[in-house]
C-alpha cells in the first residue's frame, strides 16, 4: 500500500486501524514508513458501517463515493489492482 501512495497520482489511499489508541498505532507507522494518513476507529464505529467482519479488510471506493467492494483477508497485489482499476473509471449508470 504504501508504495502505491507513493507512486500515484490519481490514488488515495487512507488506512483505518480499528480498536487501538494513536499511542498504541504510532510504533507500528514508524517502523514500517507509513506516510499515507490513518484514521483512528477506537470505537469500531467505521468498521461496523462497512461491515468489516475481520482484520485486514480493504475497501475500495470510486471517486465519486460509490463503494466498490471489500475484500476481507489479506489481498494478493493483481487483485487490489484490478479493484483500484475498477474503481478509477467507475461510471454510475445514468438514469432516464
Amino acid at each position: 500500500m504504501q508504495e502505491r501512495h507513493e507512486n500515484s497520482e490519481d490514488l488515495v489511499i487512507i488506512g483505518i486501524d480499528v480498536r487501538e489508541t494513536e499511542k498504541e498505532l504510532a510504533p507500528y507507522l514508524e517502523r514500517h514508513g507509513v506516510t499515507f494518513p490513518v484514521a483512528l476507529d477506537e470505537e469500531g464505529s467505521l468498521a461496523q458501517l462497512f461491515y468489516v467482519s475481520g482484520f485486514p479488510t480493504s475497501v475500495f471506493i470510486s471517486p465519486d463515493g460509490t463503494l466498490i467492494g471489500s475484500v476481507p483477508g489479506y489481498i494478493q497485489s493483481d487483485q487490489m489492482d484490478a479493484y483500484i482499476d475498477y474503481a478509477k473509471t467507475y461510471e454510475p449508470e445514468k438514469s432516464e
